[in-house]
């Protein structure tokens, strides 16, 4: 199931239709409930939002709306990423026009991919349409692991502060931020300081994973318990980013990094560390 929260909705530039169970909506306080339909295959659909998701949605900013996308663009877009239709078989769900123009006209929105019962453990920030599209391709695919994820898209002209990187408030990290007699190390204060300016946006999440992999692949003897500490989407990225990296990975180096040899060691350190944990799989 794809679900989206939105703050302060006006209305989407899809065609409007039939909204189910309007009257218990309605009751259940959701104010001139509205429905879209978006081809054959999408139906957005106004719900209650459920307990499980409040913690995406800002304290101060309680007057939330979640949408439920309904149809079959799911079991549309499984068979066409496994190869189980014929090229001329293949229609489009239009999921990809559907995510574009909601990310584009509701800044701060809040996408969430719930495949099965799947729990929620992987949380991103700031993807863009296009990603998310790509995600849940990737999510519906038979070649890896289903997993349920949330995307918080924020505004950049908007306050930063209205979310954090990990919205469920249980890293231990980022709740040190304004706590600095209790962080011990160099390394703790550096990553806190480029959360921190993550969280202000001050910074991308590019510039977060490769700050944390040069900080970790640094030390000696890396600690479980501060990599156990970062943000869920902060581990998940430098998985991703590490997973397929060998000596002769070609990638994008910023000005103020140290040599290309010095990073590339750095990288490859914090990936055998990772093996060796059976955090990334061989």
């Amino acid at each position: 199931m794809l679900t989206v929260l939105v703050p302060n909705f006006t209305n989407w530039a899809f065609d409007k239709t039939e909204t189910f169970r309007a009257q218990q909506l309605m009751e259940a306080g959701i104010v001139d409930p509205v429905s879209f339909r978006i081809g054959r295959s999408i139906t957005i659909e106004p719900r209650p939002l459920p307990k499980w998701l409040a913690k995406f949605v800002p304290e101060r900013q309680p007057d939330w709306h979640c949408f439920v996308l309904n149809g079959d663009y799911l079991n549309m877009l499984e068979a066409e990423v496994n190869g189980w239709l014929d090229p001329d078989e293949v229609q489009s769900t239009r999921l990809d026009e559907v995510i574009k123009h909601i990310c584009e006209t509701t800044p701060n929105c809040v996408w969430v991919f719930e495949p099965g019962d799947e729990p929620i453990d992987l949380t991103y920030a700031d993807k863009g349409a296009i990603w998310i599209f790509e995600r849940i391709k990737s999510a519906v695919s038979r070649k890896g692991a289903l997993q349920a994820f949330a995307v918080l898209e924020r505004s950049r002209g908007q306050d930063q502060g209205s979310y954090i990187s990990d919205p469920a408030g249980d890293c231990a990290m980022l709740r040190k931020i304004n706590e600095v007699e209790m962080v011990e190390t160099d390394v703790e204060k550096k990553l806190l300081g480029i959360l921190k300016l993550y969280s202000d946006g001050s910074c991308t999440s590019g510039e977060v994973v490769h700050a944390v992999v040069l900080h970790f692949g640094r030390e000696k003897e890396i600690d479980f318990d501060l990599w156990n500490s970062l943000p869920e989407w902060v581990k998940q990225d430098v998985i991703n980013q590490l997973t397929d990296f060998n000596a002769e990975t070609e990638f994008y180096l910023p000005a103020h990094s140290e040599s290309l040899e010095v990073v590339k060691g750095n990288y490859l350190a914090l990936k055998s560390w990772l093996l060796m944990m059976n955090i990334i799989k061989t």
